[in-house]
């Protein structure tokens, strides 16, 4: 068994790489359906696929998974026997827990909004780690995080678990390494993007590897890209493996070289790689005061990255007052999108005082975010357009000639937010106030701004990104705690993650002074004298 590691820092091109190395199995020989690819990231596997297609079948490459879904696959589960996002919230009703929604959302809770939320993380970071010392685990979170709480809230989520019939994702990998339920018949494997694996999936491919015992073995990675430290991500876990050979990839073909080695500046431990050279050309504004950076903003698509969701909120709530329209991805990509569309099409039918056509397919994607109770549709309504749109999505249906439609007429003019569902209620003054200045049409664009955390934007790129290096006060006070250990530790997972955030952008980066006006006033955070990670090369 040939064991190769490659380390591809952002924009070097490591999936055309992998792809380069599988064509060339292949082209060797090598049966497609032989070819694992893994990852534990359905966009890594996704994307993958969409590039491959072309030159293979689907059919051919049935190992091009996750490694969850190997495991559910080989342990035959059944469709329902997953913890929902309604398990969860079920769960927290009966056990008197609140989670943020998301918390819930995410495989990888990095950031705990409520007393739950850090339970939940402390839940996650156990069982990630394959440990069942619950006082040891609450003792390496820190913060308020106590044993005796976590130790009651493990509990209580097995009893659930138990009662319902449920497994979560962790479940899964456990019984699968134990039962042995890896996939067969691999001879050569991929494994994508290993530097976000946990010590429990780290353990699940070994177990692959094991019963397989494939001729070669390709690990690519970017250890400075490993930042879910809080599910039990370790890069140093990329050094257990051991390896025949480690390609580095050096040349950027997406990012600039200034902003290639202002990032190598917040994150020292990167590999040296360079960036593409765009003559007198500048990338880089530092110190921006974030009223000129609002004014500046135009049709370009943008990140506004920030530390947390709380600062995430503070920054919605300002583009809201100045009029900028915007998107947040807090979980599937989409997911807001759906409900900008069912505005657009109710106003759109109100302002069109006769016919308003729509595919039957978009109307059951209205139907879907709608509170189907304040909009007193009909019982088996939303099953029957369902069952429609599936077979001919295409069919024309008449909005404002709809029943359920024409009772609400009146009442959406004067309070929209009661007929959506709860998720999506938040937004909906924002959104209208948008549609009073430029027309229900403007909901069936998507907003060029997105707004989002660091985290939420891994994997992602864009023309050009806005960075705020303000630090929440749990986060700070974690760089300066008695344990050096623990603060090295933090202080390189901090780096890591800003060094994410500083290589999302294709053409610019704009990083926003810490000590502007509109966060000093924030009690949520601190502006330390020496401000870190990102501040100290400003």
């Amino acid at each position: 068994m040939k064991r190769t590691r490659l380390i591809g820092p952002p924009g070097t091109g490591k999936t055309t790489y992998l792809l380069d190395v599988i064509k060339g199995w292949v082209e060797s020989g090598v049966e497609p359906p032989r070819i694992a690819f893994l990852s534990f990231s359905k966009a890594a596997i996704q994307e993958a696929r969409n590039r491959v297609l072309g030159s293979l079948p689907e059919s051919e490459i049935p190992n091009w998974r996750t490694l969850h879904s190997h495991a559910f696959r080989a342990l035959d589960a059944l469709p329902g026997s997953m913890l929902t996002i309604k398990d969860w919230v079920d769960f927290g009703r009966k056990f008197g827990y609140q989670f943020s929604l998301a918390a819930t959302l995410s495989m990888h809770p990095v950031e705990a909004s409520t007393d739950s939320d850090s339970l939940l993380v402390g839940y996650h970071y156990g069982r990630s780690t394959m440990t069942d010392n619950w006082q040891k685990t609450a003792e390496t979170l820190g913060g308020d995080l106590r044993d005796d709480e976590l130790t009651g809230f493990v509990r209580n989520l097995e009893a659930y678990k138990k009662e319902a019939g449920k497994i979560d994702f962790h479940d899964l990998l456990t019984d699968a390494i134990q039962k042995r339920a890896v996939p067969v018949g691999i001879s050569h494997v991929v494994l994508d993007e290993a530097q976000d694996l946990t010590p429990l999936q780290w353990e699940y491919f070994n177990a692959i590897l094991e019963e397989n015992q494939p001729e070669a073995v390709h690990v690519a990675c970017d250890p400075q890209q490993s930042i879910y430290g809080f599910s039990g991500c370790d890069p140093r876990l990329l050094e257990t493996f051991e390896v025949d050979e480690e390609i580095v990839l050096r040349q950027s073909h997406r990012l600039p070289d200034e902003l290639v080695r202002f990032a190598r500046a917040i994150c020292p431990q990167a590999v040296e790689y360079f960036g593409r050279l765009n003559g007198e050309a500048n990338h880089l504004t530092l110190k921006a005061p974030w009223d000129k950076v609002i004014a500046g903003l135009d049709g370009r698509r943008t990140f506004i990255l920030a530390r947390s969701n709380y600062l995430i909120s503070q920054i919605a709530q300002e583009l809201s007052a100045h009029g900028i329209d915007y998107q947040t991805k807090i979980g599937e990509d989409g997911f807001v999108t759906s409900q900008r569309h069912a505005l657009g099409h109710l106003f759109g039918a109100l302002k069109s005082n006769g016919s308003y056509t729509i595919p039957v397919g978009v109307l059951f994607d209205v139907i879907e975010t709608l509170d189907s109770r304040e909009c007193k549709m009909p019982r088996g309504y939303k099953a029957a357009t369902g069952a429609e749109a599936s077979g001919n999505p295409g069919a024309p249906s008449d909005l404002a000639k709809e029943p359920w439609f024409q009772a609400i007429r009146a009442p959406l003019t004067t309070n929209p937010q009661k007929f959506f569902k709860r998720v999506y209620r938040r937004q909906i003054p924002r959104l209208m106030r948008l549609i009073q200045k430029k027309g229900p049409e403007a909901m069936m664009q998507e907003p060029t701004l997105t707004v989002m955390t660091i985290h939420q934007s891994k994997g992602k790129e864009v023309d050009r990104v806005i960075l705020i290096p303000v630090l929440p006060k749990r986060v700070y006070e974690s760089l300066h705690g008695f344990d050096q250990n623990a603060v090295k530790r933090n202080r390189e997972g901090e780096s890591r993650l800003w060094y994410v955030g500083a290589t999302r952008a294709r053409e610019e980066l704009i990083v926003v002074n810490p000590y502007d006006r509109a966060f000093a006033a924030n009690q949520e955070y601190v502006l330390p004298a020496k401000p870190e990670p990102v501040e100290d090369v400003l």
